[in-house]
């Protein structure tokens, strides 16, 4: 596994509220992760939603590997929506619990962003999170991306927050 030059975690936990996320998902696995970014695309045109609180957008997973389906994850490109805000029928409404976070950030360089996010993501979950003195927590983990986040510009970054408890 190589190492990601642009990956730090950040001190300490972070505590964070509930929130509400609106957006699509599918199942993935390791055979069609790849096919994360068309999420993307076919969510980007439904932008701005009505109800939504802020332009960041979340990248939410959640059952990795709970439910008896080794590398499997449910994914959801999203944005946060107003807790009482009816979610269109086409698209997906997820309540995010108030969590105890690590979080780690990504800034990206002059490689693709794609590359950067496959030496990453192993890092944080086979390295990182089992050698930081936490037990990672069965909550949804997500990816940050700011209002400003623009891949691949370099210098862009986003943050991993993956919900951990006491070892």
């Amino acid at each position: 596994m190589a190492s990601s030059p642009g990956l730090t975690t950040l001190d300490g936990l972070r505590e964070r509220g509930a929130f509400v996320v609106a957006g699509l998902s599918r199942r993935f696995n390791d055979s069609n992760k790849h096919e994360i970014p068309q999420l993307w695309d076919r969510f980007a045109p439904h932008l701005p939603l009505t109800g939504q609180t802020g332009s960041e957008t979340y990248g939410v997973e959640w059952d990795a590997g709970w439910d008896g389906d080794p590398g499997g994850f449910n994914y959801m490109a999203a944005v946060a929506v107003a807790p009482d805000v009816t979610v269109p029928s086409h698209l997906e409404r997820k309540e995010i619990p108030a969590q105890r976070y690590l979080v780690f950030r990504l800034t990206l360089d002059d490689r693709t962003f794609h590359e950067q996010m496959d030496e990453a993501v192993p890092e944080i979950w086979m390295k990182r999170v089992p050698n930081s003195g936490y037990k990672r927590s069965r909550g949804p983990d997500f990816e940050f991306y700011p209002a400003n986040f623009v891949p691949p510009r370099e210098g862009a970054a986003l943050e991993f927050w993956v919900p951990v408890e006491t070892a």
